[in-house]
């Protein structure tokens, strides 16, 4: 029973190997599938004048990226502050130990 079902499995790829050669070879052979398929396209590109009006969607689409634009602006000033804290702890941080002197400075000298 096995030896027929592997029999049977043996068949089927040998004649599906015959089968898809002569496919290729056919459609080289006949130029009218391909000559169909551009005939096709013209139909469509003809309903084409329909979905040009969804075309201005498409429009829309860039508008959506123009939406975010803004919204870039936006995310840069969080990315600012990452880079702008640490740089400007340690920037605050001499510079506050120099205003508390610069202060004393004046305050000594106003007195």
């Amino acid at each position: 029973g096995n030896r027929i079902l592997v029999k049977s499995l043996s068949l089927d790829p040998g004649q599906s190997l015959e089968p898809h050669p002569e496919g290729p070879q056919r459609l080289r052979s006949d130029p009218g599938p391909p000559t169909e398929t551009p005939s096709q396209r013209p139909s469509p590109l003809k309903r084409a004048p329909g979905p040009k009006p969804q075309v201005p969607p498409k429009p829309s689409y860039l508008q959506m990226p123009r939406m975010p634009p803004p919204l870039e602006p936006t995310p840069p000033p969080p990315s600012r502050p990452l880079p702008a804290d640490p740089r400007v702890a340690k920037g605050l941080a001499p510079r506050a130990e120099a205003s508390p002197s610069s202060a004393a400075v004046s305050s000594l000298i106003e007195k």
